[in-house]
């Protein structure tokens, strides 16, 4: 299994896969405010729109991805172009692997070298797993939208959490779309990050045995 294990960018071929993993989400839980399943013509744009500039991470085993996180711009405005909004999503059969810090911390990595200086994270307030994963990684919770949204029949308050990973210099290095990042700094934030995975793998499995 470990020879077949990788975290890598996404494509949009793989935007199907992405989506199966998405789908329970929206269908079946509070655990994002999607109400509607988008179509596969449609989450395959909006994987390419987020290619476009921002990373799109997958972990992927096999033939099956297992799960993967993503960044977007936080605001519109030019003025914001130093800070981007996270999300992530896993396999139910992934949980347990590590996966989300690992994911998270992959795109993070790649977003320091766009000179993105602040991420933000937003969830639902009852989400402990997620909770736990952004205040693990140094979040700090920033603010509570108090029934926000509504979906499956109940009101939903909303927590944003907020990471800086740059020092806010003045005047900031211009923002660099993903592309625009060398190719070798990106080859060798996934070739960590896939070791971390094998690695992570052959303790799970080794863990079986005993």
């Amino acid at each position: 299994m470990k020879d077949m294990a990788h975290i890598r960018l996404a494509t949009v071929e793989d935007a199907e896969a992405l989506l199966d993993i998405y789908r329970p989400y929206i269908s079946m839980t509070w655990l994002t405010t999607e109400a509607e399943v988008p179509t596969p013509e449609a989450f395959r744009t909006r994987v390419a729109d987020v290619l476009e500039k921002y990373p799109f991470v997958v972990a992927e085993v096999g033939d099956d991805l297992c799960g993967y996180a993503y960044a977007h711009r936080y605001r519109a405005r030019p003025a914001y172009d130093w800070s981007a909004e996270l999300s992530i999503y896993l396999d139910e059969d992934w949980s347990g692997y590590g996966l989300g810090k690992l994911l998270y911390g992959t795109v993070i990595q790649l977003l320091d070298y766009q000179h993105v200086q602040t991420v933000y994270g937003m969830i639902v307030r009852d989400n402990e797993p997620s909770a736990g994963l952004h205040l693990g990684m140094g979040f700090s919770p920033i603010a509570t939208y108090s029934k926000v949204a509504y979906k499956r029949g109940a009101w939903l308050d909303l927590m944003l959490f907020e990471k800086d990973i740059g020092d806010h210099p003045i005047p900031p290095p211009p923002f660099l779309p993903l592309h625009k990042v060398k190719p070798e700094a990106l080859e060798e934030t996934l070739t960590v990050a896939t070791k971390k995975f094998i690695n992570e793998l052959e303790r799970k499995s080794a863990r079986r045995m005993t």
